[in-house]
C-alpha cells in the first residue's frame, strides 16, 4: 500500500473518543467548533520524501490565517496513530484547535469519498442504490470549488450607507492579487456587469464568483451596488461569506465568517432622569451593525464575525430602537403603552421604572342589560351591552369591528389595550380568538347588532333582542 493509502484509512477510521485522547480536552472541543462552523480554509495530504502528512489552513480568530503541518506516528499492532504531531503558525504553536479542526475536515473528506465510491449497506435495487449515493454525497459538508492557487481573485466588499434612521447595506467588488505572505494586494473596482452578460471572462474566475454575480444581479439588475436586503440578500450574504472573501468596508478588515445564531438581548439603561433601550447580540459586547436581510444579521466589525439575529422584530425596527433618544422618567409609562401596543405577540421588555401591571387572563363575557327609550311608543326596550372582564378591567370589545378584521388584524391572536389608573398604567393582554368565540354565541342565540364595535369612539357595543323568546331562554 502507498504511504498516502495508508494515511487515508488511518485517518478515516478515526473516531471522535481516539482522538480527544491524542488531545488536550479544551483545544479538542475548540477544534470540533471550528469545524463545524466551516473555519477550515483547505486540508489535504502532503507527501514529505517517503512519509506522508496534512497540511492545512484554518481561518483563526480575528479572521487571520494559520497554516499547519501535521504528523501520525504509527502505533505498533493498532489501527490507530499512537501520537499527533502537529505545528501550526498560531501561538500555541502546535497540537492546537486549528490542527483538531484539520485533522476532522480531511476525515470528513476522506469519509465522504468512501461513502460516494464504495457506499456500505447499497440496496440491490439499482432506483434505490442510486438514491442512496446521492444522499450520502448530500449530507456531507459542502465546500465551494473556488482554488486557492490562484494569484488573482474578485474582493467582496459591504459597504455602509447611513440613512436618517437606518443604515443601508450594498455590495462593491473588486479585484486584487494573492500576495505569497498572505493578504491582497491594491484591488481595483472591477464590474460584475461582465459576468451576469456572458462577456468575456478572466480565467481566475471561480463557479462562486459566478453564482454570487447572479444573485447580485437579481438583487440589482446589473450586480453593480446590489442591496443586502429581504430574502435575496440573505441568499447572496451566505455565498459572500462562504467565499472566505467578504469584507465590511476594506480588505484590511477581517473577513467575514458564519458565526452561531443569536438571540436580540434588550435591557434598559437609566441616567438621572432618564432611560434609555439598549439592544445588541446575546453575548456580544463589541461595536455591531444590523444588516436588512430576512431574517436580520449581525456583523461585528473588529472580528467578522456574522449570523442570523434571532428576534420577532424587523431589520428596520432593530435599527429605530438603536436611536431611540433618551426617554423621561415620568414618560415611561406612555412609552411601554405604545410599545405593548406595536407588539402585541411579541412584546418588548417593560422598563421596570414605568410602574405597569400586565394582566393576562382568560376573559369573561358580560352582558349589562338596560332600557333604551323607544321614540315611536314612549316606552323603553331592553338591549344589553357587550364587555369583557379580564380581571380588575371591564374591556369594551372595540377591536372586534369589522373595520379592524378588514385591516388584516384577525392574523393576530392576542392585543393590548391600556388603562390608565392612578397607581399606574394597566396593560390588558386581550385574547382575541375567545373573544371571537364568545361574540358567535351570543349572535347564535338571536342577539343582533344596535351598535356594532367600531361605530362607537369609544369601542361599546349594544345588542338588542330580535328573538326575545329564543335569547331569553
Amino acid at each position: 500500500m502507498s504511504p498516502i493509502t495508508v494515511l487515508e484509512a488511518s485517518v478515516c477510521d478515526l473516531t471522535d473518543d481516539y482522538l480527544a485522547n491524542l488531545f488536550n480536552a479544551r483545544y479538542f472541543g475548540r477544534g470540533e467548533d471550528y469545524f463545524h462552523r466551516q473555519r477550515v480554509i483547505s486540508a489535504a495530504p502532503l507527501i514529505r520524501g517517503d512519509s506522508v502528512g496534512i497540511s492545512g489552513s484554518v481561518r483563526g480568530s480575528g479572521g487571520k490565517r494559520y497554516s499547519q503541518n501535521i504528523t501520525l506516528l504509527p502505533a505498533q499492532g493498532a489501527a490507530g496513530p499512537s501520537a499527533i504531531f502537529g505545528l501550526c503558525s498560531c501561538p500555541v504553536h502546535s497540537n492546537c484547535k486549528h490542527v483538531v479542526a484539520v485533522i476532522l475536515s480531511y476525515r470528513a473528506s476522506l469519509r465522504l469519498q468512501r461513502a460516494v465510491s464504495m457506499p456500505v449497506g447499497l440496496s440491490a435495487d439499482g432506483r434505490l442504490a442510486d438514491w442512496q449515493e446521492q444522499f450520502a454525497s448530500c449530507v456531507a459538508p459542502q465546500t465551494w470549488p473556488d482554488s486557492e492557487t490562484k494569484t488573482q481573485c474578485l474582493l467582496y466588499l459591504i459597504k455602509r450607507a447611513p440613512q436618517r434612521h437606518r443604515t443601508d447595506y450594498r455590495l462593491d467588488v473588486h479585484s486584487a492579487r494573492r500576495l505569497k505572505r498572505g493578504g491582497f494586494g491594491a484591488s481595483k473596482y472591477f464590474s460584475l456587469t461582465n459576468l451576469n452578460h456572458g462577456y468575456s471572462q478572466p480565467s481566475w474566475i471561480s463557479a462562486a464568483d459566478q453564482q454570487i454575480a447572479w444573485l447580485a444581479g437579481g438583487a440589482s439588475g446589473t450586480g453593480q451596488g446590489a442591496p443586502l436586503v429581504g430574502d435575496l440578500g440573505t441568499l447572496l450574504l451566505y455565498r459572500l461569506i462562504a467565499s472566505g472573501r467578504c469584507f465590511l468596508e476594506s480588505p484590511q478588515q477581517p473577513p467575514l465568517y458564519l458565526d452561531e445564531p443569536r438571540s436580540l438581548a434588550l435591557n434598559w439603561l437609566y441616567d438621572a432622569d432618564q432611560a434609555l433601550i439598549q439592544l445588541g447580540p446575546q453575548g456580544i459586547s463589541e461595536d455591531w451593525c444590523c444588516l436588512p436581510t430576512r431574517p436580520p444579521f449581525y456583523l461585528i466589525p473588529a472580528t467578522g464575525a456574522c449570523g442570523p439575529l434571532l428576534t420577532e422584530h424587523s431589520a428596520l425596527a432593530v435599527d429605530l430602537l438603536r436611536v431611540m433618544p433618551p426617554c423621561a422618567i415620568d414618560q415611561l409609562p406612555a412609552l411601554a403603552g405604545f410599545f405593548q401596543q406595536q407588539y402585541p405577540e411579541a412584546p418588548l421588555p417593560l422598563p421596570p421604572e414605568a410602574n405597569v401591571e400586565l394582566i393576562v387572563e382568560t376573559p369573561q363575557c358580560c352582558l349589562t342589560l338596560r332600557g333604551m327609550p323607544d321614540g315611536d311608543t314612549g316606552g323603553r326596550y331592553p338591549v344589553a351591552r357587550l364587555e369583557f372582564i379580564y380581571g380588575t378591567q371591564r374591556c369594551a370589545p372595540g377591536m372586534l369591528s369589522a373595520q379592524y378584521r378588514a385591516q388584516g388584524s384577525a392574523a393576530h391572536t392576542s392585543y393590548r389595550t391600556s388603562h390608565q389608573q392612578a397607581q399606574g398604567l394597566v396593560l390588558v393582554q386581550r385574547q382575541r380568538v375567545q373573544e371571537e368565540q364568545a361574540l358567535a354565541q351570543l349572535l347564535q342565540l338571536g342577539l343582533a347588532w344596535l351598535r356594532e364595535p367600531g361605530s362607537d369612539p369609544h369601542g361599546e357595543a349594544d345588542f338588542y333582542f330580535d328573538a326575545p323568546s329564543r335569547a331569553l331562554s
